[in-house]
């Protein structure tokens, strides 16, 4: 490789005596920079050429696990990932800073099948969240957590080994929004992993649980990065391609709203029409209004607005959205009709699969997620919950209008027919007594328990 103050010179002397520049030297040792703009993350931040540094796989996951090491060190630092990823090159490469980010930029992306390199790539580049790590974790530790109480309730004391079909059902119920073929994937994986006659060994599926850039445990900090198994990678695209499906789904919901600002208002609308089940509209709306609020400093406004870019921006960094861990109805419920076959295909074909089937103890894979200490955080709060009530009072009340409505316009129409019938000299059967307490206590039920603050509507009460 040249220097850049060589290559200067040597394009100008070519271009004064009529030659270019690519006739003199190889323009695959060099690179273009993406600019500064507010959309290139900052360690990538750069105009004009620089040197390009080759950098094989191997290089790169040391380097990602440092970065991540050094991250979890300073877990206090106010700093963007990307910002501390240039501060990280730059104490370490100095002047040649920006040509090892981009040769770590191109590497997450040329080595993508490995899914750390993947998720740090995504994470760098701000289309997925920091936050998605701790997520991960979290899951990590959530499935460890029922391995091992599965571990005690099948073998009577800790062996460290769960039959595989034991992990797949309790894998559904961990994740009852995935489709049955993700999990046809894993099992493949995991048949491949640790498995001794439909024996997991639970306790190696994750080689890299108890380094420093997950946990923080300083003893693991300087550790040799072990290489990932199948069923670990197959586990951690699970859920990083969950995360990134969902956001290009928020973010296309946002594109597709006419004006430029985004409303809390235009969020709620947009979650509902995204996610039709209420459990996961709930979530998701909840966690992008808190974020959104967070990021404005409001209590709640619905008035307020952010610019569309910049909200496309907070969900990709603050937003670890995940459809997955929701139960959904229908045909990817959790239910036996669903767990059998899967446990089925676990445990092999043949007589070998049938055998591993009869020695397993019945296990509710629902209540083994209930008890293990492990739990995911929930972005519905207390402020969350009574907004609903108020919003369903509300509701309550519009509906109970629009019945004292309807029955004042039916009454003025009957009342005008029987004017209109005697004008004519045609007789009109006597009507039924009318009672008005049912209709004068529909509006007061209504508003009966409605919080403070809010008046009664006009022209609530039924008309004589």
């Amino acid at each position: 490789l040249i220097d850049l103050n060589q290559f200067h010179q040597l394009r100008d002397n070519l271009e004064g005596e009529g030659g270019t520049v690519t006739q003199a030297i190889d323009v695959r040792a060099i690179r273009h920079g993406r600019g500064t703009n507010a959309a290139i993350p900052r360690h990538l931040h750069y105009t004009g050429l620089m040197n390009r540094v080759s950098m094989a796989k191997e290089a790169a996951v040391t380097m990602v696990a440092d970065i991540l090491s050094q991250r979890q060190s300073h877990s206090n630092s106010r700093h963007e990932f990307a910002a501390f990823i240039h501060m990280y090159m730059t104490k370490r490469h100095e002047q040649h800073a920006i040509a090892w980010s981009y040769s770590l930029d191109e590497a997450t992306r040329f080595f993508d099948a490995d899914v750390n390199l993947n998720l740090f790539g995504l994470v760098a580049r701000r289309e997925l969240p920091e936050m998605l790590y701790k997520d991960l974790h979290i899951d990590q530790q959530l499935f460890l957590a029922g391995c091992e109480l599965m571990d005690a309730m099948q073998h009577g004391q800790p062996r460290l080994t769960v039959p595989v079909p034991h992990i797949v059902g309790f894998l559904v119920e961990m994740y009852p929004g995935y489709p049955d073929s993700a999990f046809r994937r894993v099992i493949d994986h995991l048949h491949s992993t640790l498995t001794t006659n439909g024996q997991a060994h639970y306790k190696m599926l994750f080689p890299n649980l108890e380094r420093d850039e997950l946990t923080g445990d300083t003893s693991f900090a300087h550790s040799e990065m072990r290489k990932e198994n199948h069923f670990s990678q197959a586990f951690k695209e699970l859920v990083v391609d969950d995360c990134a499906v969902t956001l290009q789904q928020l973010e296309d919901e946002a594109h597709r709203i006419a004006h430029d600002k985004i409303s809390l208002t235009d969020i709620k609308d947009m979650v509902s029409r995204l996610f039709t089940l209420d459990t996961v509209a709930r979530e998701v709306h909840a966690m992008v209004r808190r974020i959104c609020l967070d990021f404005l400093g409001s209590s709640g406004n619905y008035a307020v607005s952010i610019p569309k870019p910049t909200f496309i921006q907070l969900i990709r960094t603050r937003a670890p959205v995940r459809k997955g861990v929701f139960r959904l109805e229908g045909s990817f419920s959790t239910s036996a009709t669903r767990i059998k076959p899967l446990m089925q295909a676990a445990a092999g074909k043949g007589e070998a699969g049938q055998l591993v089937l009869n020695s397993l103890i019945t296990i509710d894979y629902r209540d083994v997620l209930q008890n293990v200490g492990v739990k995911r955080t929930s972005y519905i709060t207390e402020d969350d919950i009574k907004q609903e009530e108020e919003e369903k009072r509300r509701r309550d009340i519009e509906a109970a209008e629009k019945a004292v409505a309807a029955a004042d316009a039916a009454a003025e129409e009957a009342a005008a027919a029987e004017t209109a019938a005697q004008a004519l000299g045609i007789s009109v059967p006597a009507k039924p007594a009318h009672d008005e307490s049912m209709e004068s206590n529909l509006v007061p039920a209504a508003i009966a328990g409605m919080p403070a603050g809010i008046t009664t509507p006009p022209n609530t009460a039924p008309s004589a």
